[in-house]
C-alpha cells in the first residue's frame, strides 16, 4: 500500500511539471481556424467574398470572368490555409480550404461564385465610406441608380485620418451611366473621379464643405445636369488643377466651383445652357488659368459671378442672354471686353474700380438691360452699345476716361433710373437722345459741360439734378406736371414743373442773393425738404401753394412762401444752431392748416443764459407770423433746437405768440428755454382745443400753467 501512494505521489508531481514546463513555453492556445476576410482582385475591381459559416460566396453579375483575379484572405494568428490562396487563378471555379489552427484543429471553407443578372436599373439610396463598399456597389453592374449616391467621409480639416478600410479608387463605379438623384462627394482618398467615366446624366453633383482633396474633376461622357453641380466654399477646389467635361451642354440648375486657386485648366467646350448661375471664384486668384473661355455657351439664366480671377480674358463667343454679371476682384488685367453675340442682361451686372486696364467695353448687338452699373474703371475710354433700346436702370459714374456717351445713343426706353456721374472726360456734353420716348427717372451728377437739359415729352417721373460744383445755374425744363420726384442740389432756372406728384428735395449752396426757387412750383403732392445752411442771401418760393405731405424748411437765411396754405403733413421750420440775429421773422401771410404737428427750431443765442429763473430781456426781435393760420393737426412745438444736447441752450429773441391769434385748433403746445417769452396773447382762441396734458412750458421768460390761461386769462405776465 504504501509503494501505491508514493507511485500517485510521483505521478501528480510529472504532471505538475510537465504542465508548468509547458507555461514556459507558450500561453498561446492556438485554436482558432477563421477566414476572416476573403477579396479577389482584377485590376481595379474588387469582389469581397460573402463569408457564411463555413462558406465563402463571392457575388458577381453574369458574364463577369474571374478568371486570373489575385486573392487577398485574412485568417486566425498563427494559423494555416491549404491550398495557398496566392496559387490559386480560376476563381470561377468552386474550391476547398483548409484552415489549421495552431493546435492543430481544422475547418474547411468551401468557395463558390455566385452568379447574378445585372440590375440595369437599381433603386435606392446608396452610402459608400470603405472600399470594400465601392466594390461591393460596383460588383451589382449599376447602370442606372435611382436614387442618391454618397461617397466618402465627411472631414472637416486636412488631418489625416487612420481608415481601416479607406476609399483608393472609384473604378467598380465604372458601370454607372445615370444618377437621378445627387451624386455627394465627401473625403475620399483618389484625387480624381475615375470611375465615373461612362456617366452621361445625373440629377446633381455636390461636394459639401469640406477637405476632398480633388486635383482634376474630369467627367468624359456628361451630357446633362438635371441640377446643379456644386463645389462651394474655399476649402473643397483648393487642391483643383483641371475641369474637363468635354460633353456636357446643359446644366438646369447652377454651376458652382469655389477656391479653385490652383486651377490651370477649366474646360466645358459643348456646354450651351446653365439656367441657373455660373459662379466661380479664384480664392486668392485663378494665376494659372489666362482665359476662362465657355466657346458654345448661349445662355445662362442667372448670373455670371466671378470672384478673383485675375486671366487676361473672358470668352463667351456665342452667348446670347444673361441674368447678369458680378464680377468681384476680378479683370484686373483685361484691356477689351467684348460679348460679340450678347443680346440681353435680364438680372443686375456690376463692372468696377477692379478692371484697372479696361479701355474697350463692346456688346455690339446689346438691345435690353434689366440693371448695370459701370463705376469707377479709370481707364475706360469706350462703350460700343449701338443697339441698345430699352433698360430699366443704366448707371455710369467716376470714369475721367470716358470719351462719350454714344452708347446711349438709340435708348428709346428708361423705365427705371438712368443715372450719370462725375464724367469729366466727356468731348461732349449729354443731351437726351432723340430717340428716347420713355424716361421714368433721371439721376445727373456734377457733369461738366451739361447746364441745361430739356426733358419734356420724355415722359419722366423722378428728375435728380446736382450741380452743387458749379456757380452756374442749372437751366432744367420739363412739363407742367412731373409724375415723380424732383430732387435738386445747386443753383436753377427752371421751367415747367407746375405741380410735382413726388416729393420735392432741394438743397441750396451758399450765395449772397435772394433765389427763386421752384418759380413756376404750385402744388407738391408728396413731401418738400428745403436745406440751405447758409445765413447769408434768402430763398423765396413764389407761387408755392399746397404740399400734400409734409414741409421740411431747414433754412438759416430768410425764407418766404408768401401764397402757401396747405400743409398736408407736419411743418417743421428748422434754422436750429447758433442764432445769429439774421432772420427777423417766419412769415406765412396766407397758411391756413397743417394737417400734423408745427414744429419751429428757433436757433439758441450764446449770450442768453441756459437755464434763465427768471425773465430775461429780449434781444433782437424774432416774430413768428402766421395771420391765416386756423388749425393745427397735431401738437404746436416751439425750441431752440431740434437735438436734445442742443436745445437745452436758450433764446431771447421770441417775445410773444400774437402771431397765432388765428389759430383756434391744436392738439397740445411744448414751449422750451425761449427766455423772453412773456405774452401767450396769441393762443387764447385755441387754448380750449386741448387738454391740461398737453401743455408744457419751461424755461420761459412767463411759465403760466395750463389753468392760468384757460380759468384764469393770464395770458400775458402780470409783471410786465
Amino acid at each position: 500500500m504504501k509503494k501505491l501512494y508514493s507511485i500517485l505521489i510521483a505521478a501528480c508531481c510529472a504532471a505538475l511539471l510537465t504542465g508548468c514546463e509547458k507555461d514556459d513555453e507558450s500561453a498561446f492556445i492556438g485554436q482558432d481556424n477563421y477566414i476572416t476576410s476573403f477579396k479577389l482582385a482584377w485590376g481595379e475591381n474588387g469582389f469581397s467574398a460573402l463569408i457564411s459559416g463555413d462558406s465563402l460566396i463571392v457575388h458577381t453579375v453574369e458574364g463577369r470572368e474571374l478568371n486570373g483575379a489575385t486573392a487577398t484572405v485574412s485568417i486566425s494568428e498563427n494559423a494555416k490555409i491549404y491550398p495557398d490562396p496566392a496559387a490559386v487563378s480560376d476563381w470561377d471555379n468552386a474550391h476547398s480550404f483548409v484552415v489549421t489552427s495552431f493546435n492543430g484543429r481544422q475547418r474547411i471553407y468551401q468557395y463558390a461564385v455566385k452568379r447574378e443578372k445585372a440590375e440595369a436599373v437599381k433603386k435606392g439610396n446608396f452610402t459608400l465610406t470603405t472600399q470594400t463598399e465601392v466594390d461591393d456597389f460596383g460588383t451589382l453592374g449599376i447602370e442606372v441608380l435611382e436614387g442618391n449616391l454618397t461617397i466618402g467621409v465627411a472631414r472637416t480639416s486636412m488631418e489625416v485620418v487612420e481608415e481601416e478600410d479607406p476609399i483608393k479608387t472609384l473604378l467598380p463605379l465604372e458601370t454607372l451611366q445615370e444618377v437621378k438623384g445627387t451624386i455627394t462627394f465627401y473625403t475620399f482618398g483618389s484625387s480624381d473621379l475615375t470611375g465615373f467615366d461612362n456617366l452621361r446624366q445625373v440629377g446633381s453633383i455636390s461636394v459639401p464643405l469640406n477637405y476632398t482633396g480633388l486635383k482634376s474633376f474630369i467627367l468624359p461622357e456628361l451630357q446633362t445636369v438635371l441640377g446643379s453641380i456644386s463645389i462651394p466654399g474655399v476649402t473643397n477646389a483648393m487642391s483643383l488643377r483641371t475641369v474637363y467635361m468635354p460633353k456636357l451642354t446643359s446644366v438646369e440648375g447652377d454651376m458652382v466651383f469655389e477656391g479653385m486657386q490652383n486651377i490651370s485648366s477649366f474646360l466645358v467646350p459643348e456646354l450651351r445652357t446653365v439656367l441657373g448661375n455660373i459662379s466661380l471664384g479664384g480664392n486668392g486668384g485663378t494665376n494659372n488659368l489666362d482665359v476662362l473661355s465657355f466657346p458654345k455657351l448661349e445662355e445662362i439664366g442667372g448670373r455670371l459671378s466671378l470672384y478673383q480671377f485675375t486671366g487676361k480674358n473672358i470668352d463667351c463667343p456665342e452667348l446670347v442672354r444673361c441674368g447678369g454679371f458680378v464680377w468681384d476682384q476680378t479683370g484686373a488685367t483685361i484691356e477689351t471686353l467684348t460679348f460679340p453675340k450678347l443680346e440681353e442682361l435680364s438680372g443686375s451686372s456690376t463692372l468696377g474700380s477692379n478692371f484697372m486696364q479696361l479701355k474697350k467695353i463692346s456688346f455690339p448687338v446689346l438691345s435690353y438691360i434689366e440693371a448695370i452699373e459701370l463705376r469707377s474703371m479709370n481707364s475706360l475710354k469706350e462703350i460700343d452699345m449701338p443697339k441698345l433700346k430699352q433698360v430699366n436702370n443704366l448707371s455710369l459714374g467716376y470714369m475721367p476716361a470716358l470719351e462719350n456717351l454714344n452708347c446711349l445713343g438709340t435708348l428709346e426706353a428708361v423705365n427705371g433710373i438712368l443715372r450719370l456721374e462725375y464724367l469729366t472726360g466727356l468731348a461732349e456734353p449729354f443731351t437726351i437722345p432723340s430717340t428716347l420716348t420713355t424716361l421714368n427717372g433721371l439721376a445727373i451728377s456734377n457733369m461738366p459741360g451739361v447746364t441745361e437739359l430739356d426733358l419734356r415729352g420724355t415722359g419722366i417721373k423722378d428728375i435728380e439734378i446736382n450741380n452743387s460744383t458749379s456757380s452756374d445755374r442749372f437751366k432744367l425744363s420739363a412739363d407742367d406736371v412731373v409724375e415723380g420726384s424732383l430732387t435738386l442740389n445747386g443753383l436753377f432756372e427752371l421751367t415747367g414743373m407746375k405741380e410735382v406728384k413726388g416729393d420735392v428735395t432741394i438743397s441750396m449752396p451758399n450765395t449772397t442773393e435772394t433765389v427763386d426757387l421752384l418759380s413756376n412750383t404750385e402744388a407738391v403732392r408728396g413731401n418738400f425738404t428745403l436745406t440751405y445752411n447758409a445765413t447769408t442771401g434768402g430763398i423765396n418760393l413764389p407761387v408755392l401753394a399746397s404740399v400734400g405731405g409734409a414741409c421740411t424748411l431747414k433754412v438759416k437765411a430768410p425764407v418766404a412762401a408768401p401764397k402757401l396754405k396747405t400743409v398736408g403733413k407736419g411743418l417743421t421750420y428748422d434754422k436750429g444752431g447758433v442764432d445769429n440775429g439774421t432772420v427777423a421773422e417766419f412769415f406765412l401771410p396766407e397758411l391756413e392748416s397743417v394737417g400734423g404737428d408745427f414744429f419751429i427750431y428757433t436757433g439758441h443765442v450764446t449770450s442768453c443764459p441756459p437755464n434763465p429763473s427768471s425773465p430775461v430781456a429780449q434781444g433782437t426781435p424774432f416774430e413768428i407770423k402766421m395771420p391765416s393760420l386756423e388749425t393745427v393737426g397735431g401738437i404746436l412745438k416751439i425750441h431752440t433746437n431740434e437735438l436734445a444736447f442742443t436745445s437745452t441752450r436758450g433764446s431771447n429773441r421770441l417775445a410773444d405768440l400774437d402771431g397765432f391769434a388765428s389759430l383756434t385748433s391744436v392738439k397740445g403746445v411744448d414751449i422750451y428755454r425761449q427766455a423772453a417769452l412773456r405774452s401767450f396773447e396769441g393762443l387764447r382762441n385755441a387754448i380750449h382745443s386741448f387738454t391740461a396734458d398737453d401743455w408744457q412750458v419751461q424755461q420761459t421768460g412767463y411759465m403760466p400753467s395750463y389753468d392760468d390761461l384757460a380759468e384764469g386769462g393770464k395770458y400775458i405776465d402780470p409783471t410786465l
